[in-house]
């Protein structure tokens, strides 16, 4: 019998199932990397979008520091500039704009609002100051500031009858928070051969 077509026409069967198998890999494949190209673009977005957030609120910090500077700044011997001091952070051009108006002042200034209604937020913000003087003069004992840093220490923790117990809550602050250790490392960071001429070692060791 003749066909009725030519051979051209006959219908491949792939009875193997090779070609099905590997048409249907390549499909998964190229879905995997569209998938994984995607996930890529989408970390690269969601990484683009940290970045400006992180940006946007590290110069929205720097701002609002900037604008407590100003204010403290404006009322260094004031409540208000005390407590942008202590929310400022660590800045040693500013603590040591404030104790040395403390010690300029005298203690009529340093506990100006030690009475009356103002005490208890005074009490809390000193005592956070404290600290940071305590740090400050741990880090760099014979700095400009520090002995000025240490006279507003002594007066804080001086057993003034008048003073009542204030110097107890503040004393007792900063035991909590490593007083000794930083003493400590004060007095040993002041070389062998300085310790003649430190202003800051007499202050150091009367604490």
């Amino acid at each position: 019998m003749i066909p009725l077509w030519g051979e051209e026409h006959k219908r491949k069967i792939n009875l193997g199932g090779s070609r099905s198998a590997s048409t249907h890999t390549a499909i998964l494949d190229e879905a995997k990397s569209r998938r994984a190209e995607r996930e890529s673009n989408r970390r690269r977005q969601d990484g683009a979008v940290g970045i400006q957030t992180w940006w946007k609120g590290l110069r929205e910090r720097r701002r609002i520091r900037d604008e407590m500077r100003r204010t403290f700044e404006g009322d260094v011997t004031g409540l208000n500039g005390l407590r942008c001091l202590a929310l400022i952070g660590r800045d040693e051009k500013a603590l040591g704009v404030w104790s040395a108006a403390m010690v300029a002042g005298g203690p009529e200034t340093l506990f100006r609002f030690a009475g009356g209604d103002g005490q208890p937020s005074w009490l809390v913000l000193v005592k956070q100051v404290s600290l940071r003087l305590v740090q400050s003069v741990a880090d760099e004992p014979d700095s400009q500031h520090a002995k000025h840093h240490l006279q507003v220490l002594a007066e804080l923790l001086s057993s003034s009858p008048q003073l009542g117990i204030l110097p107890v809550h503040i004393a007792s602050y900063l035991l909590k928070h490593k007083l000794f250790a930083y003493l400590a490392r004060a007095i040993t960071s002041v070389p062998i051969e300085a310790k003649n001429r430190s202003k800051s070692l007499p202050l150091l060791v009367t604490l």
